[in-house]
């Protein structure tokens, strides 16, 4: 599924969406925003949405190489449901898929 359509699904009722996603491996398809590493080392890529500040923020199980922002991925992995983002700063919350691996870059 497109990574907009997620966000999407997620934004407008996110009680179904969980019921339907969270838990689930799921295979997202978008254009890559940022490629990052967090404080426990694992490799973040921010997939877009269409939507300002918002993203499928996945973790990766292994570090992948040659991603770059603009690029197109495929990336599969457990989603765990919709942050809460943080309305006084206007910022959406992100979907959030874990123990992912890219299956096309």
């Amino acid at each position: 599924m497109k990574a907009d359509e997620l966000y999407s699904l997620y934004s407008s009722d996110s009680v179904k969406a969980n019921k339907k996603f969270t838990s689930k491996v799921l295979l997202v398809q978008g254009e890559i925003s940022e490629v990052s590493t967090n404080i426990k080392s694992e490799q973040i890529i921010l997939v877009k949405t269409g939507i300002p500040g918002a993203y499928v923020n996945c973790t990766l199980e292994e570090p992948a190489e040659n991603l770059v922002s603009s690029g197109q991925v495929s990336i599969k992995g457990i989603c765990s449901g919709i942050g809460e983002g943080d309305a006084d700063l206007g910022l959406p919350g992100d979907v959030y898929l874990t123990r992912c691996i890219v299956t096309i870059k």
